[in-house]
Protein backbone atom coordinates (compact mmCIF):
# COMPACT_ATOMS: atom_id res chain seq x y z
CA UNK A 1 0.00 0.00 0.00
CA UNK A 2 1.28 3.46 -0.86
CA UNK A 3 0.38 5.62 1.55
CA UNK A 4 -0.65 9.81 1.02
CA UNK A 5 -2.18 11.36 4.04
CA UNK A 6 -4.01 14.55 3.98
CA UNK A 7 -4.95 16.22 7.05
CA UNK A 8 -6.96 19.56 7.85
CA UNK A 9 -8.21 18.88 11.20
CA UNK A 10 -8.66 21.86 12.69
CA UNK A 11 -7.90 21.85 16.71
CA UNK A 12 -6.44 18.20 17.15
CA UNK A 13 -3.32 17.66 18.28
CA UNK A 14 -1.35 14.56 19.85
CA UNK A 15 -1.47 13.78 22.71
CA UNK A 16 2.09 13.21 23.25
CA UNK A 17 2.60 17.05 21.95
CA UNK A 18 4.25 19.02 24.69
CA UNK A 19 2.34 21.57 26.05
CA UNK A 20 4.49 24.43 27.13
CA UNK A 21 4.98 25.30 23.25
CA UNK A 22 2.83 27.94 21.87
CA UNK A 23 -0.03 27.23 20.06
CA UNK A 24 -1.14 28.64 16.74
CA UNK A 25 -4.41 29.37 14.68
CA UNK A 26 -4.05 30.40 11.17
CA UNK A 27 -5.93 33.45 10.49
CA UNK A 28 -4.74 34.06 6.87
CA UNK A 29 -4.57 31.31 3.90
CA UNK A 30 -1.29 30.29 2.83
CA UNK A 31 0.49 27.41 0.59
CA UNK A 32 -0.65 24.24 0.80
CA UNK A 33 2.58 22.10 2.56
CA UNK A 34 3.49 18.75 1.40
CA UNK A 35 5.71 16.49 3.17
CA UNK A 36 7.41 13.29 2.75
CA UNK A 37 9.32 11.11 4.32
CA UNK A 38 12.74 9.79 2.64
CA UNK A 39 13.39 6.48 1.99
CA UNK A 40 11.06 3.65 2.87
CA UNK A 41 9.34 1.12 0.39
CA UNK A 42 7.86 -2.31 0.66
CA UNK A 43 8.40 -3.46 4.45
CA UNK A 44 10.42 -0.79 4.79
CA UNK A 45 13.64 -2.12 2.39
CA UNK A 46 15.54 1.03 1.79
CA UNK A 47 16.10 1.99 6.02
CA UNK A 48 18.15 5.22 4.57
CA UNK A 49 21.00 5.76 7.13
CA UNK A 50 21.41 3.34 10.04
CA UNK A 51 23.40 3.86 13.02
CA UNK A 52 22.13 5.03 16.49
CA UNK A 53 18.68 5.74 14.87
CA UNK A 54 17.22 4.55 11.60
CA UNK A 55 16.47 7.04 9.25
CA UNK A 56 13.24 6.51 7.67
CA UNK A 57 11.68 5.37 10.59
CA UNK A 58 12.61 8.93 12.50
CA UNK A 59 11.68 10.95 9.31
CA UNK A 60 8.29 9.14 9.39
CA UNK A 61 8.12 10.11 13.01
CA UNK A 62 9.03 13.67 13.02
CA UNK A 63 7.06 14.32 9.84
CA UNK A 64 4.00 12.88 11.81
CA UNK A 65 4.41 15.01 14.23
CA UNK A 66 5.24 17.91 11.95
CA UNK A 67 1.72 16.81 10.32
CA UNK A 68 0.44 17.48 14.05
CA UNK A 69 1.40 20.80 14.66
CA UNK A 70 0.36 22.07 11.08
CA UNK A 71 -3.13 20.52 11.55
CA UNK A 72 -3.86 21.64 15.03
CA UNK A 73 -3.21 25.31 13.69
CA UNK A 74 -5.39 24.92 10.60
CA UNK A 75 -3.03 24.93 8.28
CA UNK A 76 -3.88 22.78 5.19
CA UNK A 77 -1.31 19.50 4.32
CA UNK A 78 -0.31 16.65 3.20
CA UNK A 79 2.26 13.86 4.39
CA UNK A 80 3.61 11.37 1.57
CA UNK A 81 5.04 7.91 2.83
CA UNK A 82 5.70 5.49 0.71
CA UNK A 83 4.84 1.64 1.75
CA UNK A 84 5.16 -0.16 -1.21
CA UNK A 85 8.08 0.20 -3.96
CA UNK A 86 10.27 -2.41 -4.10
CA UNK A 87 13.56 -0.13 -5.37
CA UNK A 88 15.81 2.66 -4.80
CA UNK A 89 15.21 4.07 -8.01
CA UNK A 90 11.09 3.34 -7.70
CA UNK A 91 11.52 4.91 -4.27
CA UNK A 92 12.60 8.47 -5.14
CA UNK A 93 10.43 8.47 -8.49
CA UNK A 94 7.25 7.22 -6.84
CA UNK A 95 7.74 9.96 -4.08
CA UNK A 96 8.85 12.64 -6.39
CA UNK A 97 5.72 12.07 -8.66
CA UNK A 98 3.42 12.15 -5.76
CA UNK A 99 4.42 15.95 -4.97
CA UNK A 100 3.79 16.64 -9.08
CA UNK A 101 0.79 15.34 -8.04
CA UNK A 102 -0.11 18.21 -5.95
CA UNK A 103 1.27 20.78 -7.67
CA UNK A 104 -1.52 19.33 -10.43
CA UNK A 105 -4.51 19.74 -7.92
CA UNK A 106 -3.32 23.10 -6.19
CA UNK A 107 -1.15 24.93 -8.82
CA UNK A 108 2.64 25.02 -8.80
CA UNK A 109 2.79 28.36 -6.69
CA UNK A 110 0.00 26.70 -4.65
CA UNK A 111 2.03 24.30 -3.00
CA UNK A 112 5.39 24.28 -0.64
CA UNK A 113 7.63 20.86 -1.00
CA UNK A 114 9.39 19.12 2.18
CA UNK A 115 11.20 15.89 2.02
CA UNK A 116 12.53 14.85 5.55
CA UNK A 117 16.13 13.22 5.96
CA UNK A 118 18.51 11.82 7.83
CA UNK A 119 22.58 12.13 7.60
CA UNK A 120 25.52 10.05 7.81
CA UNK A 121 28.76 10.64 7.59
CA UNK A 122 32.10 7.89 7.59
CA UNK A 123 33.83 6.27 10.19
CA UNK A 124 31.40 4.73 12.36
CA UNK A 125 29.49 6.48 15.64
CA UNK A 126 30.95 9.79 16.23
CA UNK A 127 30.63 11.45 19.63
CA UNK A 128 31.28 15.00 18.45
CA UNK A 129 28.54 17.39 16.61
CA UNK A 130 28.03 17.06 12.93
CA UNK A 131 25.06 19.13 12.65
CA UNK A 132 21.73 20.21 10.60
CA UNK A 133 21.46 21.13 6.82
CA UNK A 134 18.70 22.21 3.90
CA UNK A 135 19.53 21.01 0.36
CA UNK A 136 17.71 23.41 -2.09
CA UNK A 137 18.03 23.63 -5.84
CA UNK A 138 18.99 27.59 -7.08
CA UNK A 139 19.32 30.54 -5.80
CA UNK A 140 15.63 30.86 -5.29
CA UNK A 141 15.08 28.45 -2.95
CA UNK A 142 18.46 29.28 -1.01
CA UNK A 143 16.63 31.42 1.25
CA UNK A 144 13.69 28.84 2.17
CA UNK A 145 16.76 26.14 2.73
CA UNK A 146 18.53 28.52 5.09
CA UNK A 147 15.54 29.79 7.18
CA UNK A 148 14.72 26.07 7.86
CA UNK A 149 18.24 25.46 8.49
CA UNK A 150 18.31 27.95 11.15
CA UNK A 151 14.99 26.70 12.29
CA UNK A 152 16.53 23.34 12.88
CA UNK A 153 19.60 24.64 14.32
CA UNK A 154 18.20 26.97 17.13
CA UNK A 155 15.46 24.48 18.28
CA UNK A 156 17.68 21.44 19.02
CA UNK A 157 20.95 22.96 19.56
CA UNK A 158 22.23 21.61 16.54
CA UNK A 159 25.44 22.95 14.50
CA UNK A 160 23.90 25.05 11.75
CA UNK A 161 25.88 23.73 7.95
CA UNK A 162 23.46 26.18 6.45
CA UNK A 163 21.70 26.01 3.18
CA UNK A 164 23.24 23.96 0.13
CA UNK A 165 22.79 23.47 -3.35
CA UNK A 166 22.07 19.93 -4.70
CA UNK A 167 21.21 19.53 -8.74
CA UNK A 168 21.69 15.59 -8.87
CA UNK A 169 18.27 14.64 -6.35
CA UNK A 170 15.19 13.73 -7.94
CA UNK A 171 12.99 15.60 -4.93
CA UNK A 172 14.25 18.71 -5.59
CA UNK A 173 14.55 18.45 -9.38
CA UNK A 174 10.73 16.99 -10.68
CA UNK A 175 8.47 19.49 -8.97
CA UNK A 176 8.33 23.10 -10.65
CA UNK A 177 7.27 24.92 -7.52
CA UNK A 178 9.31 25.10 -4.32
CA UNK A 179 11.19 22.42 -2.42
CA UNK A 180 13.79 22.05 0.46
CA UNK A 181 15.21 18.75 1.34
CA UNK A 182 16.13 18.58 5.62
CA UNK A 183 18.95 16.89 6.57
CA UNK A 184 18.02 16.59 10.64
CA UNK A 185 20.84 15.06 11.75
CA UNK A 186 23.35 12.75 11.17
CA UNK A 187 22.29 9.54 12.81
CA UNK A 188 25.78 8.23 13.95
CA UNK A 189 26.53 11.53 16.04
CA UNK A 190 26.27 10.49 19.48
CA UNK A 191 25.64 14.34 20.04
CA UNK A 192 23.52 14.76 17.31
CA UNK A 193 21.15 12.17 18.42
CA UNK A 194 21.30 13.15 22.02
CA UNK A 195 20.07 15.96 20.92
CA UNK A 196 17.48 15.23 18.30
CA UNK A 197 16.04 12.96 21.31
CA UNK A 198 16.11 15.58 24.10
CA UNK A 199 14.62 18.69 21.80
CA UNK A 200 11.93 16.22 19.74
CA UNK A 201 8.69 18.18 19.84
CA UNK A 202 10.69 21.35 19.66
CA UNK A 203 12.08 20.61 16.76
CA UNK A 204 8.84 19.65 15.12
CA UNK A 205 7.52 22.52 16.26
CA UNK A 206 9.83 24.64 15.18
CA UNK A 207 9.94 23.27 11.81
CA UNK A 208 6.01 23.14 11.49
CA UNK A 209 6.42 27.11 11.75
CA UNK A 210 9.15 27.90 9.69
CA UNK A 211 7.04 25.91 6.89
CA UNK A 212 3.74 27.54 7.86
CA UNK A 213 4.92 31.04 7.68
CA UNK A 214 7.31 30.86 4.88
CA UNK A 215 3.79 29.10 3.09
CA UNK A 216 2.43 32.61 3.78
CA UNK A 217 0.20 31.65 6.47
CA UNK A 218 -0.58 33.85 9.15
CA UNK A 219 -0.63 32.75 12.31
CA UNK A 220 -1.88 34.15 15.23
CA UNK A 221 -0.90 32.91 18.69
CA UNK A 222 -3.49 31.14 20.77
CA UNK A 223 -4.54 32.47 24.76
CA UNK A 224 -3.11 29.36 27.13
CA UNK A 225 -5.58 29.80 29.45
CA UNK A 226 -6.16 32.75 31.93
CA UNK A 227 -3.74 35.70 31.55
CA UNK A 228 -0.42 35.13 33.97
CA UNK A 229 -0.08 37.53 36.31
CA UNK A 230 2.08 40.27 35.12
CA UNK A 231 1.77 39.67 31.38
CA UNK A 232 -0.21 42.96 30.03
CA UNK A 233 -2.16 42.65 26.54
CA UNK A 234 -2.98 45.64 24.35
CA UNK A 235 -3.75 45.71 20.96
CA UNK A 236 -3.08 41.86 20.49
CA UNK A 237 -0.50 39.35 21.18
CA UNK A 238 2.77 41.25 19.47
CA UNK A 239 2.16 43.80 22.88
CA UNK A 240 2.01 40.95 25.41
CA UNK A 241 5.37 40.45 27.54
CA UNK A 242 7.22 37.69 26.96
CA UNK A 243 6.64 34.20 28.97
CA UNK A 244 9.09 32.43 31.52
CA UNK A 245 9.68 30.24 28.76
CA UNK A 246 10.00 32.63 26.22
CA UNK A 247 12.13 34.81 27.99
CA UNK A 248 14.86 31.91 28.62
CA UNK A 249 14.94 30.96 25.15
CA UNK A 250 15.62 34.47 23.95
CA UNK A 251 18.02 35.25 26.89
CA UNK A 252 19.74 31.95 25.51
CA UNK A 253 19.75 33.10 22.05
CA UNK A 254 20.22 36.72 22.11
CA UNK A 255 23.21 36.00 24.64
CA UNK A 256 24.99 33.60 21.88
CA UNK A 257 24.32 36.13 19.01
CA UNK A 258 26.23 38.81 21.05
CA UNK A 259 28.68 36.53 22.12
CA UNK A 260 29.22 35.53 17.94
CA UNK A 261 29.04 38.86 16.83
CA UNK A 262 25.31 38.74 15.37
CA UNK A 263 24.18 41.48 17.41
CA UNK A 264 26.19 45.02 18.34
CA UNK A 265 24.37 45.01 21.89
CA UNK A 266 23.68 42.51 24.26
CA UNK A 267 19.83 41.63 24.27
CA UNK A 268 19.80 39.21 26.58
CA UNK A 269 19.70 41.42 29.26
CA UNK A 270 16.78 43.33 28.50
CA UNK A 271 14.24 40.16 27.52
CA UNK A 272 12.29 40.47 30.89
CA UNK A 273 11.20 43.77 29.83
CA UNK A 274 10.69 42.66 25.97
CA UNK A 275 7.22 42.39 23.66
CA UNK A 276 6.73 39.68 21.77
CA UNK A 277 6.68 42.00 19.10
CA UNK A 278 10.03 43.19 19.84
CA UNK A 279 11.50 39.75 20.50
CA UNK A 280 10.27 38.79 17.15
CA UNK A 281 11.81 41.48 15.00
CA UNK A 282 15.20 40.88 16.92
CA UNK A 283 14.56 37.13 15.72
CA UNK A 284 13.84 38.73 12.61
CA UNK A 285 17.05 40.19 13.00
CA UNK A 286 19.02 37.29 13.84
CA UNK A 287 17.47 35.29 11.13
CA UNK A 288 18.37 37.61 8.17
CA UNK A 289 21.91 38.36 9.42
CA UNK A 290 22.61 34.26 9.63
CA UNK A 291 21.61 33.85 6.81
CA UNK A 292 23.65 36.52 5.28
CA UNK A 293 26.84 35.49 6.80
CA UNK A 294 26.46 31.62 5.01
CA UNK A 295 26.26 33.13 1.71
Amino acid sequence: MRVTQRNKRKGTVSNTMSNNLTSYKASAKGKVIVQSAGHGGLNKFDPGAVGLIREHDEAVKLTLKVRDYLTSWGVDTHLIIDTSTRSVNANVNWLSAQHVRYEELYGINGVLHYQTHFNSIGGGTQTRDIGTEALHFSDSTRHLAQSLANAMSSSAGFTNRGAKVRKDLGFLRKPMGKAVLAEVCFVNSKADVDKYRKNFDRLAHSMAYNMAINGGWKLVEKPMGNTPSGVTQKDGDMEMKLTPTQQKDAKKLFGHAYATGVFSADHSKNVGKMTRGEASMLLMQYMARTETKGK
